[in-house]
C-alpha cells in the first residue's frame, strides 16, 4: 500500500478472532483495515523558493502585518473606551446606597412603625373632625407611595445591574479579540523573520555564485593570455631554429667563420632546438 509517511512502504497487520463472542471487535478491526488500505499519500519535496519569490512573500507578509496592526489599534481603542465607560458608569456606590435606602424603607413600611412614624401628631383637644379625616387619609396613602418608590428603585437597580453585566461581557469579548489578534501578529512576525532569513541566505548564495563566476572568468582570461605568450615564444624559437639551420648548411660560410665563437653558439642553439623538437632521440654532442 502507499506509504503513510516518507518514501517507505507501510504494512498493516490486522489481528482478529473467529469467535462469535468477539464478532463486534473483529468487524470493527476489519473495517478499520479496509479504510487504511485505501489511504493514499503522495510525498512532495519541499519547495525551494528563489530570491524574487521570497521577496514577494515577504512583501505580502508585511502588508498583512500592517493590516493587523491597524485592526489591533482599533481593538485597543475600543477596549480603552470600554474601560473608560465602565469606570464612568461605576455603579457600586449607587447600588449600595439604593439597597440601604430600600432596606430602610422596607423597615419603615411595616404597619405599626409606618403608622407611628408617618402619622401626624394632632392633639385631641385641638383637632377638628376634618383634620382627623385628613390625617387618617395621609396615613393610608403614604405606605402605598413608598411601595411604588421602592418598586421603581428596584427596577432601576435591576436595569443598572444588567447594563454593568453587558459592559463586562463586551469588555471580555473585546479583550479576547485583542489577544487573538496579538497572537496572529506574533505568528506573522515569526513568519516575516523566517522569510527575511531565507532571503538573506538566497542573496548570500547569489553573491557567492557571482564571485565564483568572476573568478572563473579571470582564470580563463589569464589562461588565454598565457597561451598567447607561449605561442608567441614558440613561433620565435621556430624562426631562430630555421635561421640557424640555413646558416649551418650554407656552403658560402668559410672555415674560419664556422670556427668563430658566434657561429659555434649558433650551431649549438640549432642542435639543442632540433633535439628538443625530436623527442625520443638521445642527445649527441655537436660536431
Amino acid at each position: 500500500m502507499e506509504a503513510l509517511g516518507g518514501n517507505s512502504k507501510t504494512t498493516l497487520i490486522i489481528c482478529c478472532t473467529p469467535e462469535h463472542d468477539h464478532s463486534p471487535e473483529t468487524l470493527s478491526t476489519l473495517r478499520f483495515g479496509e479504510r487504511a488500505k485505501h489511504i493514499q499519500t503522495n510525498a512532495r519535496v519541499n519547495e525551494e523558493l528563489s530570491a524574487a519569490e521570497l521577496k514577494v512573500h515577504l512583501q505580502a507578509a508585511k502588508k498583512e502585518l500592517a493590516n493587523l496592526v491597524v485592526v489591533l489599534g482599533k481593538a485597543s481603542q475600543g477596549i480603552s473606551e470600554a474601560v473608560t465607560s465602565a469606570s464612568v458608569t461605576n455603579l457600586g456606590p449607587l447600588q449600595e446606597f439604593l439597597r440601604k435606602h430600600l432596606s430602610r424603607m422596607g423597615a419603615k413600611n411595616t404597619p405599626g412603625e409606618a403608622l407611628a412614624l408617618e402619622a401626624p401628631v394632632v392633639p385631641v383637644e385641638d383637632a377638628g373632625s376634618e383634620e382627623m379625616i385628613d390625617g387618617s387619609q395621609s396615613v393610608k396613602h403614604k405606605p402605598l407611595d413608598q411601595t411604588e418608590q421602592m418598586a421603581d428603585l428596584a427596577s432601576k437597580v435591576t436595569s443598572l445591574e444588567e447594563e454593568v453585566e453587558l459592559e463586562k461581557l463586551r469588555f471580555e469579548k473585546e479583550h479576547e479579540m485583542f489577544m487573538f489578534k496579538n497572537e496572529e501578529v506574533s505568528a506573522l512576525q515569526a513568519t516575516i523573520a523566517e522569510l527575511e532569513e531565507k532571503l538573506l541566505k538566497a542573496n548570500l548564495q547569489a553573491k557567492r555564485a557571482q564571485e565564483a563566476k568572476e573568478m572563473a572568468e579571470e582564470l580563463l582570461n589569464t589562461a588565454t593570455q598565457a597561451a598567447a605568450v607561449v605561442a608567441a615564444r614558440s613561433s620565435s624559437v621556430d624562426r631562430e631554429n630555421g635561421a640557424a639551420t640555413s646558416s649551418s648548411e650554407d656552403p658560402s660560410v668559410s672555415p674560419d667563420q664556422a670556427t668563430s665563437p658566434s657561429h659555434q653558439r649558433l650551431r649549438t642553439a640549432s642542435f639543442l632546438a632540433r633535439s628538443s623538437l625530436s623527442p625520443g632521440t638521445a642527445p649527441r654532442s655537436p660536431p
